[in-house]
């Protein structure tokens, strides 16, 4: 699976940080790892993901970009010696939209009133 990423020699330990940046390994181990196992970490992370308040179809979206991310990854990754990485990317970018669906496209609390205090110091000050 290539060259180790975190080496340690006579008390010192080195990052190769160019090699983070290699998604084929990840992506191997991905395809390789039983798919029923993969399916529970993200409907976790799905679940982690979720705003309160957010409505249900934009939930829904978000979890089907999240399934199509991961088959797109599986498939893309299954070849070790040559990954295809247009694919990987491609998942990557359908796991980045998920994310922003999910967080950034959730539903704002409304402002607060003008008579309600928002913080303990500001009730210090009223009462």
């Amino acid at each position: 699976l290539g060259a180790p990423i975190v080496t340690s020699q006579a008390g010192r330990t080195r990052v190769a940080w160019s090699r983070l940046l290699d998604v084929g390994p990840p992506s191997f181990g991905m395809s390789v790892f039983p798919l029923k196992r993969e399916l529970i970490i993200l409907a976790t992370a799905w679940v982690l993901l979720l705003p309160p308040r957010i409505r249900w179809r934009t939930a829904a979206i978000g979890l089907l970009l999240l399934v199509q991310a991961l088959l797109i990854i599986r498939m893309a990754g299954a070849d070790p010696i040559h990954p295809r990485i247009g694919g990987i990317v491609l998942g990557l970018l359908n796991l980045l939209a998920a994310v922003v669906i999910l967080v950034w496209r959730s539903p704002r609390p409304q402002a607060a009133r003008e008579n309600v205090p928002t913080s303990l110091f500001v009730m210090k000050e009223l009462g």
